[in-house]
């Protein structure tokens, strides 16, 4: 089996590559997957990450019209959801992931609900649900705990027959990418 390691460095590898006008085209491609696989959902809360610029550009304006929005904040040392009202108040935080200016609480209730759905970046996706992301577990502790529907976004080019995980990695129970969407079948252990 492939280490974690090796896959991230393919898949930087890959993104190194990608054009912005590929990049556009492809997250155009994908949104609507997105929308379609949403559509399908109940969910009332979209707990979602804001690109960077290698990462998938989701419509975080759509998203904003359709659901309460919740997005990663570094607070005191490590990174909480917290409310996102308008992509007007977003600046580049630590890593030089964007966050809210505000710190909009959120109730743990809404983070812990069946009716919120997670969008998950990361570097790579199988078609069991394992993940591997950036390495800092930022999602892993994020995730720990939730209850609701969690979706890897991802280019079609970042999905893998089969992936190594750890007994700490999240799982997800659909990936989203710009050709299509399916649901994870591996161990109902998410």
């Amino acid at each position: 089996m492939i280490t974690k390691r090796v896959v991230r460095q393919a898949v930087k590898a890959r993104q190194g590559l990608l054009t912005t006008p590929k990049r556009k085209k492809q997250s155009a491609l994908l949104n609507q997957n997105l929308r379609d696989l949403l559509a399908s959902l109940s969910l009332n809360t979209i707990a979602c990450f804001l690109p960077t610029d290698k990462e998938p550009d989701i419509d975080i304006s759509f998203l904003l019209q359709h659901y309460e929005v919740l997005v990663p904040k570094f607070c005191n040392d490590s990174y909480e959801f917290v409310r996102l009202t308008s992509l007007a108040d977003i600046t580049p935080g630590p890593y030089g992931i964007f966050e809210p200016k505000d710190h909009l609480a959120v109730d743990i209730n809404v983070i812990q609900s069946d009716h919120t759905g997670f969008l998950v970046p990361g570097l790579a996706f199988d078609y069991k649900g394992n993940r591997i992301g950036y390495g800092k577990g930022i999602y892993d502790r994020l995730l720990l705990g939730t209850r609701g529907i969690r979706i890897g976004v991802s280019f079609q080019d970042q999905l893998f027959a089969s992936l190594p995980s750890d007994s700490y990695d999240q799982h997800m129970m659909y990936v989203v990418h710009d050709e299509d969407f399916f649901p994870c079948v591996g161990d109902d252990d998410y």
